[in-house]
């Protein structure tokens, strides 16, 4: 989207200097007196301010372009780990389906083969301790009461 905005700026920025360009070079013609070449050198200078400011306003969107999505990238993260937080502490209470329920939930926040690996990680241990004694017996008080 970034892209076409760009793309659209310096296409309007070349077309305003192609105006502006033959705007002066008819005016040039109409007027008598003037020196041959100025026409030449204004829609050179006029051509180079015009680029320069395409390419300042492509350095900025361009910066605004990274910190939005570092930004995206940092939310994203931030919200896995507090993810993993809840399972890990689910585990530790010994809330086993509890844990499992938050697995599921947090799969859709695991972007990376690093974040889908740890979860993976984790359902194996969640699993492995439901089908050990203790996981189901564990679960079991819960459903029923201590």
């Amino acid at each position: 989207m970034k892209s076409k905005t760009i793309l659209t700026s310096v296409a309007a920025a070349l077309v305003v200097v192609s105006f502006t360009a033959c705007n002066q070079s008819q005016s040039n013609t109409e007027s008598p007196g003037g020196t041959p070449g100025t026409n030449t050198t204004t829609i050179v200078d006029t051509a180079k301010e015009t680029a320069a400011k395409v390419a300042e306003t492509t350095k900025e969107v361009a910066a605004e372009a990274v910190a939005t999505a570092t930004n995206a990238i940092n939310s994203a993260t931030a919200q896995f780990d507090a993810a993993v937080a809840k399972v890990k502490q689910a585990i530790t209470d010994k809330n086993y389906q509890g844990a499992l329920d938050l697995l599921n939930k947090a799969t859709s926040l695991a972007s990376t083969p690093e974040q889908q690996k740890t979860l993976s990680d984790l359902k194996a241990e969640v699993q492995k301790l439901l089908t050990t004694g203790t996981g189901v017996i564990d679960a079991a008080k819960g459903l029923f009461g201590k």
